[in-house]
């Protein structure tokens, strides 16, 4: 009898014990007025008891072992419940959970910047606030070979596989959270946070030096022959993929070969990794919406500037279609402003503009402007506040429905001419003027030889009348150099966006 009462322990603590899916943790928000999903492990086949607070759901889990719970949608609330999954074979639980808004963080270093990188009077202001907001929570990931240039150690390599990489958790705001945290996402979930009343939820997927190419999920990378390219031989010698970043990999995996698959060696740059790592392994989690700061490394060449609309578009809606979230809002962030002399940044006008298009392109969309808050010779402007709140003021204009916060600096929508008389005209424009009481700056038109020329400008309402050097101006163009000095504001002093329009 002993003998038998023993094996069957021993037995017994073989079993996988009932478990919660690694996203669902102490601390976490849980997405308000969607129907709540919660998921996890147990023995293959196991009944599994999930609880929410005092409400119940009785699944069984897979021949696999994998289980899926659905609740009813719940509203806001600031009340912590516990998340429980009890079974034969043990309990999970999650404590302190509360039900809000969750938002995703993506992209490469100005989005994964951290707050207590920031320059002295943004930390000293956020240290004001962490400990006093108890409704925003954080989930900041980790990975081998952050921050880092050199090649990556080999104990550390092994873990470059989508199921391994990304490590964190959930967590209240503390010096020590905070101060790791996305800048731009914490600044813009505490004025999130702070309008709405709402808890808030932040989950930051960001990786320095990050392509696009790596967050997009590899069966969408179809429907042109710029997309298909990308996904033919050995990703790191593929030049479709820039060779900035596939130089940059190899310097971080050295002389190893694993871990491989059919595209070549594993890697954060790599095609379809981050998205498989990161946001692929959380569609199944409701959320509100995205936030992307992304486009350096994107940037380098002409090519791969004019290729990333459709990246973007491709990105955008193929993340909607797996979060089965077709309306739901993804906001960007507008590269800086910064020269090039120690940056490859000749494209970034280009590339400015092509964002500001976007906008008309994908819908519920937003984006920050932040030509104005670039660093001449640093890639990584360490004033990251206004860049969150001015990501805010999107969410809560459209969003949250907010009508009174202004969303945007001012946006050029179209141009006209009466001879050598240009007038664009912008939303978001009242009370448009130069924001330093001077003639504005960087305005230039070309006639039908497409050669720009400075030109002279007033504004005059919500409009701006440029005189025009050229007797028949075809194009007008405002903001158009990498390290923009452009001064044309809207009444709440946000800037206007570089743009190039076609007069008409």
């Amino acid at each position: 009898m002993r003998l038998a009462a023993t094996i069957a322990l021993a037995c017994a603590s073989l079993r996988a014990a009932v478990a919660l899916d690694p996203l669902i943790g102490d601390h976490m928000v849980l997405q308000r007025d969607q129907p709540i999903v919660l998921r996890g492990t147990a023995e293959p086949g196991e009944s599994v008891s999930v609880f929410l607070g005092s409400e119940q759901v009785a699944i069984r889990a897979d021949t696999t072992g994998n289980w899926e719970a659905r609740l009813r949608p719940r509203t806001a609330s600031k009340t912590p419940v516990t998340i429980r999954a009890k079974a034969a074979s043990g309990e999970a639980k999650a404590e302190d959970v509360l039900v809000g808004d969750v938002w995703i963080c993506a992209g490469q270093s100005n989005m994964e910047f951290a707050v207590g990188r920031e320059q002295k009077a943004n930390v000293m202001e956020a240290a004001k606030h962490w400990s006093a907001t108890p409704l925003l929570r954080l989930r900041n990931h980790s990975f081998p070979g952050q921050y880092s240039s050199r090649a990556i150690p080999a104990a550390d390599l092994a873990r470059l596989k989508p199921g391994t990489f990304f490590s964190g958790n959930w967590e209240t705001c503390t010096d020590k959270s905070t101060k790791a945290f996305s800048a731009v996402g914490w600044w813009f979930g505490l004025k999130l946070q702070q309008a709405t009343g709402v808890p808030i939820g932040l989950v930051n997927w960001s990786i320095g030096g990050a392509p696009i190419e790596t967050f997009i999920r590899r069966e969408a990378f179809t429907g042109a022959p710029e997309l298909e390219a990308k996904l033919k031989g050995v990703w790191t010698e593929n030049p479709a993929i820039d060779e900035w970043v596939r130089t940059r990999a190899k310097a971080h995996f050295g002389k190893a070969k694993e871990p491989r698959d059919a595209l070549g060696i594993e890697h954060f740059y790599k095609p379809g990794f981050a998205w498989a790592a990161g946001p692929g392994r959380a569609t199944w989690m409701p959320v509100r919406g995205w936030l992307w700061y992304q486009g350096e490394s994107n940037s380098l060449s002409e090519s791969g500037t004019r290729e990333y609309p459709m990246l973007l578009k491709a990105m955008v809606a193929d993340w909607r279609a797996q979060w089965k979230l077709p309306e739901a809002p993804f906001l960007w962030v507008q590269l800086s402003s910064i020269d090039t002399a120690k940056y490859k940044s000749a494209q970034w006008p280009l590339f400015r503009d092509q964002q500001r298009r976007l906008l008309t392109e994908i819908p519920n969309s937003g984006m920050a402007v932040c030509s104005d808050l670039g660093a001449k010779d640093d890639v990584h402007p360490r004033d990251k506040r206004p860049v969150g709140e001015r990501l805010a003021r999107w969410a809560l204009n459209t969003t949250y429905g907010q009508r009174n916060v202004v969303p945007s600096g001012p946006l050029a929508a179209s141009a006209s001419a009466q001879g050598a008389k240009v007038t664009v005209r912008f939303n978001f424009a009242r009370g448009l003027k130069a924001s330093d009481g001077t003639p504005v700056r960087e305005i230039e038109v070309a006639g039908a030889d497409g050669a720009f020329v400075t030109a002279t400008a007033t504004t005059q309402g919500e409009t701006l009348v440029v005189t025009s050097p050229v007797a028949q101006p075809k194009a007008v163009r405002y903001g158009w150099v990498p390290w923009s000095q452009g001064n044309l504001v809207n009444g709440e002093g946000l800037p206007a966006s570089t743009f190039a329009l076609e007069i008409k």
